[in-house]
């Protein structure tokens, strides 16, 4: 079986390099996909690691149109 590896609201804001209250209000809207598991934030790193890949692109291509 293949072992997922998760992440919590504190190592989640070290990858994103962010203070965990922004961490969290984007696990609550959905932006990065995450369950609250007791009173944890639980989300993939794989989704954590997708949401600034996203961000990358889409910011380059705004920065890239307004030239």
């Amino acid at each position: 079986m293949q072992q997922v590896e998760t992440v919590g609201v504190i190592e989640a804001s070290e990858i994103l390099h962010v203070h965990r209250k922004t961490t969290e209000s984007l696990f609550q809207d959905g932006s990065i996909p995450a369950a609250k598991i007791g009173r944890s934030w639980v989300a993939l790193r794989s989704d954590v690691l997708s949401y600034i890949q996203s961000q990358i692109k889409a910011q380059t291509i705004k920065r890239q149109r307004a030239y």
